[in-house]
């Protein structure tokens, strides 16, 4: 789907990028992580010509991106910022509907797009689509800044930092919402961060970016169990088992118990949305050996057990 091949990048003396050669495949979430100043924004903005390679090609479903205009590219490709960037003198409506209408859709599918990605980030449309910019929360407007990169339906959607600038609270439950509507849509994604947790939480592969130089492109349970390099180890920190956790669900775990259903107090219990981080952090914290996981009206559907995290 992309495909960066021998991509150099330098400003006058300095190298930004050095030789980068990787791919992403269809319906994958490659997350370009590593430290302020590695090159992860400078690899993104390439794939859709905000800035020119000084060496190397860039391919998106295997057209070198060179030789496509700049504008109908841009068009093809869903694009996230960290600020947002929403059109301030437009409403919500409006600027969802960007691109759709400079691809001339009919007034009723723009109406219908808008409408449907609404409430795909359970956004209501009576209630959000005539409000502007200024009268959305930090989560609200990077919600419609997502779904505007969504309104044409494309491929492909490049993220730079988009829950960056957001307080803890937000920018996880945006991640969850980002996770699960990306489980549904399929899109592959290049998503910048040098946030490790959010990487490993969000990524399909990582390739991990020091000096403009990739240390390593691979699964991240292979670069959780199996760093290439000691820059990898030094960043991911020492509690990667722990980080590996977070990624494995509740589901993957669960020992269902047999019998009728059960409700029993949710103080206690565990959801199958959670992490395996999650159990085991409640485990801990409440010396317990197992933990009953409920569904959504408090009914057990089974636990989880301290030694199965543990030999996971």
């Amino acid at each position: 789907m992309i495909r960066f091949q021998n991509v150099t990048k330098k400003y006058a003396k300095t190298v930004a990028l050095n030789n980068l050669s990787f791919e992403v495949d269809k319906g994958e979430c490659c997350v370009l992580l590593g430290p302020s100043g590695c090159g992860k924004s400078t690899s993104l903005k390439l794939i859709n010509r905000l800035i020119e390679p000084t060496a190397g090609d860039i391919f998106v479903n295997g057209e070198n991106v060179s030789s496509v205009v700049p504008e109908q590219l841009r068009r093809s490709v869903g694009y996230v910022i960290q600020n947002v960037g929403l059109f301030p003198h437009l409403n919500v409506a409006e600027n969802i509907a960007t691109v759709p209408k400079l691809l001339k859709w009919d007034k009723a599918r723009v109406h219908s797009r808008v409408e449907e990605l609404l409430h795909l980030f359970r956004m209501s449309p009576q209630s959000y689509c005539d409000r502007y910019p200024h009268q959305l929360s930090g989560g609200e407007a990077q919600r419609v800044g997502v779904a505007r990169a969504l309104a044409a339906d494309p491929a492909i959607l490049l993220m730079d930092e988009p829950f960056g600038a957001l307080d803890p609270v937000i920018r996880d439950a945006l991640q969850a919402e980002f996770r699960h509507i990306q489980q549904d849509l399929k899109k592959t994604v290049v998503f910048v961060t040098h946030d490790v947790d959010e990487a490993i939480r969000l990524a399909t592969k990582i390739a991990v970016i020091n000096h403009g130089e990739i240390v390593q492109y691979d699964l991240v349970e292979n670069i959780l169990t199996r760093p290439a390099h000691p820059f990898i180890s030094q960043f991911f920190g020492e509690d990667r088992a722990l980080k590996r956790l977070a990624r494995l669900s509740v589901k993957q775990f669960l020992r269902k118990t047999s019998g009728e259903a059960t409700k029993i107090d949710t103080d206690s219990a565990l959801k199958l949305e959670d992490s395996g981080k999650d159990a085991l952090v409640k485990m801990i914290g409440h010396k317990l050996m197992s933990v009953p996981v409920v569904d959504d009206d408090s009914q057990l559907l089974g636990e989880i057990h301290l030694e199965d995290i543990i030999n996971s």
